[in-house]
């Protein structure tokens, strides 16, 4: 855990910081240290955060982006500012939950911080990745404070797993490393990374099924013809989804503890 200290880099400091660091060929030790300095600040920001989360119930994970994730974002994006990163420091919530409890979880969110910024990526994914942001300032950080449903969370980590097998460009749109080799089911990296990015579309109409159904349960109109023919839509055409991610997420759970199972799409 760093050292929370007072860091008196100032704006134009850091903006000059990430163009060295960005253009640079191999980072001068001097700039990597002014880096880990920044990131003293945003820890200190970062623990406000899960402290405020934690004021209203919810338990989040968080973490601080590593230099090197940084610098190769800063190259990355050649048109990136260091001051302008949102997830230098974040936090993450999951919950098992419906679309309309996913927006009432923001709004407590938004609660605690008036003036933060949301960012919806749920209509608008970014290459498959569907979850909200809300991103407060504190001191003068912005901390990333990601709000997943359990399908949402399944699909963002099983994509990072892919990443962490075959490049982190896999994240962000780009191809695997070694594209045309096989995965399993005969499919090549290239056609997992294409098919995972379909999946994300599919768990969201699920999504989107049961929340509708989950409103009409709320109404106590079990009855109505759409929610008996949402809930046959569930039972039938949608259960095999719904046990897929529920695989997922034991896999994912077994290799963070150490295993080695296979995600297969």
């Amino acid at each position: 855990m760093l050292n929370e200290v007072a860091v008196t880099l100032s704006g134009k400091e850091i903006e000059r910081l990430g163009h060295r660091l960005r253009t640079c060929t191999a980072p001068d030790p001097a700039d990597i240290a002014l880096l880990g300095e920044l990131l003293i600040r945003y820890n200190g920001a970062m623990t406000q955060v899960a402290d405020g989360l934690r004021s209203i119930g919810l338990a989040a994970t968080t973490r601080l982006k590593s230099t090197g994730t940084i610098v190769d974002k800063l190259k990355r994006t050649a048109s990136s500012n260091l001051r302008a990163i949102r997830d230098l420091a974040g936090a993450r919530v999951v919950r098992r939950m419906t679309l309309d409890e996913q927006d009432g979880l923001v709004a407590q969110v938004k609660g605690i911080w008036p003036s933060a910024e949301v960012v919806d990526r749920r209509t608008r994914p970014s290459h498959g990745y569907r979850a909200v942001h809300v991103i407060p300032k504190v001191d003068g950080c912005k901390v990333e404070i990601q709000i997943r449903t359990i399908y949402q969370d399944v699909w963002a980590q099983t994509m990072e797993l892919f990443g962490d097998l075959w490049g982190r460009d896999v994240r962000y749109g780009g191809p695997p490393s070694t594209p045309d080799a096989h995965y399993v089911s005969g499919l090549t990296r290239a056609e997992v990374v294409t098919s995972w990015i379909k999946y994300a579309d599919q768990l969201h109409r699920l999504a989107e099924v049961e929340n509708e159904l989950a409103v009409y349960d709320a109404r106590g109109d079990r009855d109505h013809v759409r929610a008996v023919e949402l809930r046959r839509v569930v039972e039938t055409d949608l259960a095999p989804l719904q046990a897929h991610v529920q695989q997922l997420a034991d896999v994912l759970e077994e290799r963070r503890l150490g295993g080695t199972a296979m995600v297969t799409p």
